[in-house]
């Protein structure tokens, strides 16, 4: 089993219950760069918040932007095989968007971080669909 890609697949649910239970369930090998970040939360496996993840993937934690590139290349995977829905580009966008604030409000964005947000966010904005838009109507079982 490939621990850091289950542990990508389910980072989109970090504030879920169902985070904290994959979480002790794994067994993330010290080499991993997911190793030094995510292993402290194994043993109080708790929902995490979005800041947790943010500066995990900050260059001032990780200097080779290694985990951020990861996160943006879920995206890119994701649109090559069509498997992008709603709620896995909400959270992308907005740990992209708190990343940017969080680096801004500090000595400054660099461009490395640049490259790979631009890089992620040219592929989010070209998505045709962001997955099926659900009529409120439909759920009633109105034909409003």
């Amino acid at each position: 089993m490939n621990a850091e890609v289950v542990l990508q697949v389910f980072l989109p649910y970090h504030q879920s219950p169902n985070f904290p239970r994959m979480l002790s369930i794994l067994t993330i090998p010290k080499t991993s760069r997911y190793f030094a970040p995510f292993d402290p939360l194994i043993k109080n496996a708790q929902p995490l918040p979005r800041s947790y993840i943010t500066q995990s993937v900050s260059p001032s934690r990780d200097k080779s932007l290694r985990l951020l590139m990861d996160v943006a290349g879920m995206v890119q995977v994701a649109l090559a095989d069509n498997v992008v829905h709603r709620g896995l580009l909400a959270f992308w966008s907005a740990t992209m968007v708190e990343l940017i604030e969080s680096e801004r409000s500090g000595k400054g964005v660099g461009e490395g971080l640049v490259k790979v947000l631009v890089e992620a966010f040219v592929g989010i904005l070209e998505t045709p669909k962001g997955g099926q838009d659900v009529n409120v109507s439909q759920l009633n079982g109105s034909d409003d």
